[in-house]
């Protein structure tokens, strides 16, 4: 499950790991989602510790009786220089590493790839047969984990 609507997000702004909270459109997203996630009983609920994340997985567990178990493994792909940038100030900036999608001092695919895919062996350890595990987190860092 991805995290609520931010005001970057409306921005066109990378966010990477800068935390930014979820603006009202993203509190009712959450809300939303969580609702029609607890229809389905899941028995776990994972997050990124990052603000949007966690108060998108809150609003699972205040909706389900769960507890939210945070893993930092799961935040999103950190940017480096482009956090904070519209898509085109990154191209007018950094054409190079826009070119090969690689964020100056950020982290790589597969930096990402390889935490994120190890919360969710982590987790899924504890998941007992036939249940159901949500896992909160990042646009960029699901894409990436999940492929992996």
């Amino acid at each position: 499950m991805r995290h609520g609507q931010t005001e970057w997000n409306v921005e066109g702004r990378f966010q990477g790991t800068t935390d930014i909270p979820l603006d009202p459109v993203g509190i009712e997203q959450a809300a939303r989602a969580a609702r029609l996630l607890a229809a389905l009983r899941p028995t776990e609920i994972i997050s990124s510790p990052m603000q949007r994340a966690a108060t998108t997985a809150q609003a699972l567990a205040d909706a389900t009786g769960l507890t939210v178990t945070c893993d930092s493994d799961l935040i999103e792909r950190s940017g480096g220089g482009w956090e904070g940038l519209t898509n085109h100030e990154i191209r007018i900036r950094y054409p190079d590493e826009h070119a090969s999608w690689q964020p100056p001092g950020g982290e790589t695919g597969e930096e990402v790839a390889k935490r994120f895919s190890a919360a969710l062996e982590r987790a899924l350890e504890r998941i007992p047969d036939g249940g159901l595990l949500v896992v909160v987190s990042h646009g960029a860092a699901i894409r990436i984990g999940m492929l992996h």
